[in-house]
């Protein structure tokens, strides 16, 4: 998502940078199938607003978007998903991806502040799967710094 940034046109990317997305669990998992989110999960994740470009990172910023991107505050649904469905699609543009052929005892790891992430199937028959997450935190919350909004889903 870095790479994806900097190759954006500079005007764009100022236009960006102070934009925030709201991003929703619940919604972006019930666009696949409504009862892939329990009521309860949903209570567990509730939305959360998220600057459109991270800065935080010493590598340079990064498009902080994906499946979970449901709208950017102060737009229309309509300008907002056409943004964000043109955003996510430059970065899933094959010049910006990076996609693993798995061999045995392959590790692999990434910084979920700078990469858009998407599965690939698999043989599960065939193919024996073994994924192990560990999660470290920052200094705070890439969205600290943004206000939170009454009724902002």
């Amino acid at each position: 998502m870095r790479a994806a940034f900097a190759a954006l046109d500079p005007d764009e990317q100022a236009r960006l940078r102070p934009l925030v997305a709201v991003h929703d669990f619940a919604w972006s998992r019930r666009r696949v199938d409504a009862a892939l989110v329990t009521e309860a999960e949903a209570a567990a994740h509730p939305p959360v607003r998220q600057p459109v470009v991270l800065d935080e990172n010493p590598h340079g910023p990064a498009l902080y978007l994906g499946a979970h991107a449901r709208r950017i505050d102060g737009m229309d649904v309509a300008e907002s998903r056409a943004l964000i469905d043109r955003l996510v699609a430059w970065a899933g543009a094959p010049r910006f991806v990076y996609s693993h052929v798995w061999a045995k005892g392959d590790v692999l790891v990434w910084d979920n502040r700078a990469v858009m992430h998407r599965a690939t199937p698999f043989e599960a028959r065939g193919e024996r799967r073994r994924m192990v997450r560990t999660t470290v935190a920052g200094a705070a919350a890439t969205g600290s710094g943004i206000a939170v909004a009454a009724g902002a889903a």
